[in-house]
């Protein structure tokens, strides 16, 4: 009686002491319950085959286990380990998977850092304390309109024991009582869904959590002293190349219809193949800091001219009061979103016009007459579709309808 209480007590002990390891507070809460295992009492334990107390006299078989029973079989337990033992086999310890990729830093965190976690254990399981190892090695700058720092995130020769990550750095717009530090962070990523060579980015998304991180197959940028542009094999020397912003060189040209163009890098053709000029008139061709080269060609005098759609959005009250200036944030399924002034109607409308017939969504944001472009810092008041809160708006046949509400 007193085995099997001290064994009640033991276990208990263990589950409780289970229940309460310490975890960081930033680290994602897993839906997976501690898993401490207790041994459950069988035929074979010592509580099951201590019987030398017996009012019967029996033997204590726990203690001579290798005599031969009644029936004359024999029960030799050292022998039947032995036999376990040497027909075991002894595993070679698994190569963890590596993996190289990168983080770009696109919302200008400082003291980036890289938590690595098992997301299938519920606490303590994490290679680096909270918020993790420091990402310092900076291995260029990149982005579409925009160059942010590039960070290596060194090859993870702990992939096999940790499957995800979180990525996170101080963000001084996020600096509160309880975040002294403004530390912000990426959603839980799996280690398994990251290509190698590609580079993680902070996304913007209208969910509940507002974030999400998207990922792209990272190409470091060549440096090239000097950039050309040919036309019919001849180096156009009176062409225009300047540095504007993140563009590295800009070339105005007056081409005649069928003359051959490429744009170099020193030696290097940027273009797949030559560009053919399909009229005649000026072209710009534009050399990005990535080195991609985009066209501006002349427009067509005799083309169909392209048809315009008209977006409104009816809101609870007139939104031009006070001088107002109205922008959205619009897109679709598959258009990313982008910023659009607005104009205003009778009715409480707002309204703009676009080629692009594939809108889905919108959140208008009324700013100060100051105001030359949308953004989400400085708006008076934003559109959603719900009286209080920040849902988006969707359009149903080019409309919608809404409440202004504040940001």
């Amino acid at each position: 009686m007193k085995k099997l209480l001290t064994l009640a007590l033991c276990s208990i002990m263990v589950l409780g002491l289970g229940s309460c390891k310490k975890k960081p507070s930033s680290s994602p809460v897993t839906s997976n319950p501690d898993t401490t295992e207790t041994s459950t009492p069988d035929s074979s334990s010592e509580e099951s085959t201590d019987t030398g107390t017996s009012d019967t006299g029996s033997t204590d078989t726990s203690t001579d286990s290798g005599t031969s029973s009644e029936s004359g079989t024999s029960s030799d337990s050292n022998t039947s380990s032995d036999s376990s033992s040497s027909s075991s086999t002894t595993t070679d310890p698994v190569e963890p998977e590596q993996k190289t990729f990168y983080f770009q830093n696109n919302w200008l965190w400082t003291d980036v850092c890289v938590h690595a976690y098992d997301s299938t254990l519920s606490s303590d399981n994490y290679q680096v304390e909270w918020p993790g190892m420091p990402l310092e090695t900076i291995v260029g700058q990149d982005g579409e309109n925009t160059l942010y720092d590039i960070y290596l995130v060194d090859v993870i020769d702990w992939a096999g024991n940790y499957d995800t990550i979180i990525i996170s750095g101080c963000n001084p717009d996020k600096i509160t009582e309880d975040n002294p530090t403004g530390r912000d962070e990426s959603p839980a990523i799996s280690i398994a869904s990251i290509t190698e060579g590609h580079a993680i980015y902070m996304d913007w998304d209208f969910d509940a959590n507002c974030n999400k991180t998207g990922s792209y197959l990272y190409v470091p940028t060549v440096e090239y002293t000097a950039y050309s542009i040919t036309v019919n094999g001849e180096v156009d020397t009176e062409a225009a190349q300047t540095e504007i912003g993140n563009n590295k060189a800009v070339f105005k040209v007056t081409l005649e219809e069928n003359d051959i163009v490429n744009v170099y890098g020193d030696e290097t053709p940027l273009l797949a193949e030559d560009y053919v000029a399909t009229l005649a008139g000026e072209y710009t061709f534009t050399v990005n800091h990535k080195n991609v080269v985009t066209i501006d060609e002349p427009e067509d005098p005799n083309a169909p001219t392209p048809e315009t759609y008209t977006y409104t959005v009816t809101l609870n009250w007139d939104g031009s009061s006070d001088g107002a200036k109205i922008y959205a944030w619009v897109w679709g399924t598959d258009i990313n979103g982008s910023w659009i002034e607005c104009q205003t109607g009778e009715g409480n409308v707002v309204f703009f016009e676009s080629e692009e017939a594939n809108y889905t969504h919108c959140i208008p944001m009324r700013m100060p007459n100051t105001a030359t472009a949308g953004s989400w810092e400085g708006a008076w008041n934003r559109g959603s579709s719900t009286e209080s809160g920040h849902s988006d708006i969707a359009f149903t046949n080019y409309a919608a309808t809404g409440y202004w509400v504040n940001p």
